[in-house]
């Protein structure tokens, strides 16, 4: 950190550090802008994730909820691909009630899904994290995103999602301009 960062640049730096001990547990936004995950590891951030949503999804009692619960506990449990799929199913039914994080929760399914090595949610994520910068620079925040930390938060994302990708590395592709 220097003296140049900005308030959001410190405000983010604090949210990390707390994100990689375990405190804080990135939105979405956060991931897309090359947030760690919780306690710097998929699988703890997986277990907290589904653990904070099943209990929210528990609490307002209704029919519709208990499928996306129950995926989620399992996911809790256990975190795998066919657990993340289970959820995204379970999504389906879910999002039908009101005020329930669906579009968040598709969207933290899709950079689960990448980070095990799906390219097609690697594509999406690419996409929304490409959207995120493009929405920045619109609303006048420039192109920080891009390369206002020692290597931009969309360059990071993109090299961790394609470092991480099985699918990527057997093909030999990578982001080769960023480390």
């Amino acid at each position: 950190m220097t003296a140049k960062d900005s308030p959001l640049d410190r405000h983010f730096d604090r949210r990390l550090k707390a994100a990689k001990a375990g405190l804080h547990l990135p939105s979405e936004d956060e991931l897309l802008r090359g947030m760690a995950f919780f306690g710097d590891k998929l699988e703890d951030d997986i277990r907290e994730y589904s653990s904070r949503l099943s209990r929210r999804m528990r609490k307002r009692g209704r029919v519709e909820l208990l499928p996306l619960a129950s995926c989620l506990d399992d996911l809790a449990v256990e975190q795998s691909e066919d657990g993340i799929k289970s959820v995204e199913a379970a999504l389906v039914v879910a999002e039908a009630v009101k005020g329930i994080p669906a579009e968040a929760c598709r969207l933290r399914c899709q950079f689960y899904l990448a980070s095990f090595g799906d390219p097609q949610a690697a594509a999406v994520v690419a996409g929304e994290a490409a959207s995120l910068a493009m929405r920045d620079f619109n609303e006048g925040k420039g192109p920080r995103m891009l390369w206002g930390r020692s290597r931009g938060a969309l360059c990071h994302v993109l090299s961790s999602l394609l470092a991480t990708s099985t699918a990527f590395m057997s093909h030999g592709l990578r982001c080769s301009g960023c480390f």
